[in-house]
């Protein structure tokens, strides 16, 4: 046993030192460093994702009840870059949001962004009040139609950054307000669609062309009112401009 450990050759290990690494944020959010990370190579860190509050990233004490996830894409110049894959909303938070004699309209949508990505996209709307069954299909419907409509005439990138400067909230929510008032709109998951069972979300047309339909009658009649209404008033100017005969009275 001695003579064999004699003879066994020695193994030299070479340890290589890690280092910290700057991770920046996506270009369309300005490349901002939103971390770090300690590594040996600078390669290695291809692939892997990083969950970021999103008040890191824009400064605005309004979003920090979000959290967005970035993929790393690219590692080079002893700097990591990323993309968006994902915007999520606390669940703590949207359960603050809600109260007592509301309706709650929830959804999951799949649909296929202008630049041929598929995402999929949880929208949350309330009401101001308890509405009626009717009224609650209609704003489901008028709903998921206008998400699929928001994410299909928009690029990927452009689709995230509307949704964290709440543009695209806002546009929906002006729309569910034409069929009942609406208190609270908000996207609770924005993510990269990548399972392979993955449907995209039929649009539900015909609820939604009644809708329409009703609402471009309403525009008819508003447009058709006021052209009725102004003959009457030049019938009364007309009227109002004659002047008053005065009967003189004969004296006795």
């Amino acid at each position: 046993m001695a003579k064999n450990a004699k003879n066994s050759k020695k193994v030299d290990v070479t340890l290589k030192k890690k280092k910290w690494f700057p991770i920046l944020s996506p270009q369309i959010l300005g490349e901002k460093e939103v971390g770090e990370t300690f590594l040996e190579e600078l390669e290695t860190a291809v692939g892997r994702t990083i969950d970021v509050n999103l008040m890191q990233v824009t400064g605005d004490m309004k979003s920090q009840n979000i959290s967005v996830k970035f993929e790393v894409t690219e590692a080079k110049d002893q700097k990591i870059f990323t993309r968006i894959t994902e915007f999520t909303y606390l669940p703590s938070s949207v359960k603050r949001l809600i109260r007592r004699k509301m309706t709650r309209l929830d959804d999951s949508v799949v649909a296929v962004t202008k630049d041929g990505k598929m995402v999929r996209i949880k929208p949350m709307a309330s009401t101001r009040s308890k509405v009626s069954s009717s009224v609650e299909r209609a704003l489901r419907a008028v709903l998921r139609q206008e998400v699929i409509d928001a994410v299909t005439r928009t690029p990927y990138d452009e689709l995230f950054v509307g949704v964290i400067k709440n543009r695209i909230q806002n546009e929906i929510k002006a729309k569910l307000s034409k069929v009942y008032p609406i208190k609270i709109m908000i996207i609770r998951v924005l993510k990269e669609e990548t399972h392979h069972s993955a449907k995209v979300t039929v649009r539900p047309s015909q609820v939604v062309q009644r809708i329409k339909s009703d609402d471009s009658e309403e525009k008819a009649e508003e447009q058709a009112a006021p052209a009725a209404e102004e003959p009457k008033a030049e019938v009364q100017e007309a009227t109002e401009e004659k002047p008053k005969k005065r009967v003189k009275k004969e004296k006795a």
